[in-house]
């Protein structure tokens, strides 16, 4: 979702999402990006791990469709992650990303054709149920 205020009044955002997995509930609450946040280019550097389900969300914050590109980050540079180059993103949409199961868990770089936010999910760890949701990090160009 992407919220904007008449007369450049200052608002926060927050997404707060409830869910009961099995005998269990669990809510999980991030703050919103803010504009001036908003890139092409976005950096999660703890990484994520092999086969996460929904484990990123790119959001479209425009009006003209893109496209993005998953980068795993390594000695030798960046590489593409063969199932995530030049995926589609329609205007003012969100996709949900599923890590391939045979990805390494290590730093990953999200570059986008369009401006957009990135966010991913996190395991509560501990045996807890449900996920933790934090903004990646925008690289901004110079």
């Amino acid at each position: 979702m992407v919220v904007s205020a008449v007369n450049n009044v200052p608002v926060v955002v927050e997404h707060v999402l409830s869910q009961r997995v099995g005998g269990s509930s669990f809510t999980a609450i991030t703050n919103g990006i803010p504009g001036g946040l908003v890139s092409q280019k976005w950096r999660i550097p703890s990484g994520l791990s092999n086969g996460a389900r929904n484990a990123l969300s790119v959001v479209n914050t425009t009006g003209m469709d893109g496209t993005f590109t998953v980068s795993a980050s390594g000695p030798g540079g960046d590489v593409e992650l063969p199932l995530l180059v030049d995926v589609a993103l329609g205007a003012a949409s969100v996709i949900s990303i599923d890590v391939p199961a045979d990805v390494k868990d290590g730093e990953v770089t999200v570059t986008a054709t369009v401006p957009v936010v990135v966010q991913r999910r996190t395991t509560r760890g501990h045996g807890l149920v449900g996920f933790g949701i934090v903004g990646a990090l925008p690289i901004r160009s110079r």
